[in-house]
């Protein structure tokens, strides 16, 4: 009873607004502790530190939970080894994001490029059209390897013409 007193004191002195899951984990680690008191109060700042590199690299609240959750299966429910890990995720993050910024540019640069190759195209409109959509439904979403395929498309209708 008097660790549930000591528990809801120290929740109730919290600047960031703590999960009830995350409360539950903390409560339930800490009667296996020999200094469940202190053990409250390290995990509970090391969340909150938690939240705050998160906030402070741009994640929503809702992503930094979904962090955390994942780093709880792999590390347990140890608020302090999580924090230690959760740095490596933000860079990964950070990482995926540069990548894919990347990407699109990249890909609206070959956006540019096939619809300018489109222009010159000198075949039939009825193949042309097949051409385009059937490139369109083979690389929906990449750009360089529908004008790569749509070329050797062009190169094979005028290899058969011929």
């Amino acid at each position: 009873m008097k660790r549930l007193l000591i528990f809801l004191s120290l929740t109730s002195t919290l600047f960031c607004q703590i999960p009830a899951r995350v409360e539950t984990n903390i409560f339930q680690e800490s009667l296996n502790q020999d200094r469940g008191n202190g053990y409250v109060r390290d995990q509970k700042r090391a969340f909150e530190r938690i939240v705050k590199s998160g906030e402070k690299n741009g994640l929503t609240t809702q992503e930094i939970d979904e962090i955390v959750i994942s780093l709880e299966k792999v590390y347990g429910k140890n608020y302090e080894v999580i924090y230690k890990y959760f740095s490596y995720e933000l860079k990964d993050k950070s990482e995926e994001k540069r990548q894919r910024t990347q990407k699109n540019k990249k890909n609206e640069e070959y956006k540019v490029k096939y619809d300018d190759s489109l222009k010159v195209v000198k075949v039939p409109q009825n193949v042309k059209e097949y051409i385009v959509n059937h490139a369109k439904n083979r690389y929906p979403d990449d750009y360089e390897e529908r004008l790569s395929y749509t070329e050797e498309l062009i190169e094979f209708y005028n290899f058969l013409k011929k």
